[in-house]
């Protein structure tokens, strides 16, 4: 699992019983959230640029994150990945990188099927990031290839001012401020797992920052073979215009053009296919419905 979801919370949470117990999980988890804020780590880790998202941020992230110098490494002791943190400067800025190398597989993994194959692999990550741009969502942090210590790595820019993740918001009983809005971020992270067949879709692997924008991390388990999606075709969430029309209109070849460098040619022809399959989904519930109970329009889309 990716470990900067610890770097976040305490590795110990009260059960919350009652009002007094969840105004106190908020007070704790608001001053822990700020470990992940600029600095936090004992180093000047400016927060630059503002975002990680899609836009005109991205291309300067990624040259950052492909040619800044890495002045800190440090590995972090929880989890089973054994990622490590580091501290990225390209002379005139620095900031924190998640770092994950791990590439391996295991038939035997998560009680599938005999001869299932279970890919657990950084280059997910990176392909997940890459996804996330095409669709113009704007929920997964920059993510790019490059080696570190001789070993080839996903290097994806850490999200600041993480206040929680989304288990902590559940276990305190924080309501978001804007519960629409809050819904309609959700039904798209559903959306983009199902596409992306995330087997560790969960509530540790989402992170909320201070002005309750949701961020997606962890994709190492993401890109099955599966070639149907897991969503209920009774209760599909809203998507936003925007997202389905990117979805509907993303051709083969730019897929294979733009995940080609990180992904096998089953793992795209299974996103392929799902894509297919969630467009159709989505078009026959249009049909039976109407457009207006089933697409939506995000605020700034």
């Amino acid at each position: 699992m990716d470990d900067r979801r610890e770097a976040a919370t305490a590795s110990a949470r009260p059960r919350i019983r009652s009002e007094r117990a969840r105004r106190r999980a908020l007070l704790v988890i608001l001053a822990l959230g700020n470990l992940a804020a600029p600095g936090a780590w004992g180093t000047d880790a400016t927060d630059w640029p503002p975002t990680a998202g899609a836009g005109t941020d991205r291309a300067a992230i990624e040259r950052f994150l492909l040619g800044a110098q890495i002045v800190e490494l440090e590995e972090l002791r929880v989890g089973i990945t054994r990622s490590r943190r580091a501290v990225l400067d390209d002379g005139s800025r620095r900031h924190r990188a998640h770092v994950q190398t791990i590439d391996v597989v295991d038939d035997r993994h998560l009680g599938r099927p005999r001869g299932y194959r279970f890919r657990d692999s950084y280059r997910y990550n990176v392909a997940a990031s890459i996804v996330d741009e095409m669709l113009g969502l704007g929920m997964v942090p920059v993510s790019v290839e490059r080696r570190v210590g001789g070993r080839r790595a996903a290097v994806t820019w850490w999200v600041d001012d993480v206040m929680m993740m989304e288990r902590d918001r559940i276990e305190g009983g924080i309501e978001p401020p804007r519960p629409g809005e809050w819904a309609d971020q959700m039904g798209q992270a559903k959306v983009f797992s199902a596409w992306i067949a995330n087997d560790d879709f969960n509530a540790t692997n989402m992170l909320i920052t201070e002005d309750w924008k949701l961020w997606l991390i962890d994709f190492t388990r993401a890109f099955r073979l599966e070639e149907t999606t897991a969503l209920d075709p009774q209760r599909l969430p809203m998507l936003d215009r925007r997202v389905y029309r990117a979805l509907r209109d993303l051709d083969e070849t730019t897929m294979r053009m733009r995940l080609g460098d990180v992904l096998y040619k089953p793992e795209i022809a299974a996103l392929l296919k799902r894509r297919n399959a969630l467009v159709e989904l989505y078009a026959a519930r249009v049909e039976e419905l109407g457009e207006a109970a089933v697409i939506c329009d995000r605020p700034g889309h």
